[in-house]
């Protein structure tokens, strides 16, 4: 299993900064390999994310659960 952890201090106001992270359905236009994103349920601040990046020739769907902690933190995991 590969692990990203990342922390980021943006040029920008905190808030504007997690607002462009947290716009999970715009990734495909600023994410290089992301085809697709969707929003597939909402619990309170969990999204359940379906997702399709490009690795190669081949798209690869995946699931992933994100958690939103406004405007401190976004957690996202893998879920399949």
């Amino acid at each position: 299993m590969v692990h990203v952890r990342r922390r980021i201090l943006p040029p920008a106001p905190i808030e504007v900064a997690f607002d462009v992270a947290a716009d999970i359905e715009r990734y495909p236009e600023f994410i290089p390999g992301c085809i697709a994103t969707r929003i597939e349920d909402r619990d309170g601040n969990a999204w359940r994310v379906g997702n399709v990046f490009r690795f190669g020739p081949a798209p690869i769907p995946f699931k992933t659960r994100a958690v939103l902690v406004r405007p401190h933190a976004l957690d996202i995991e893998a879920v399949d």
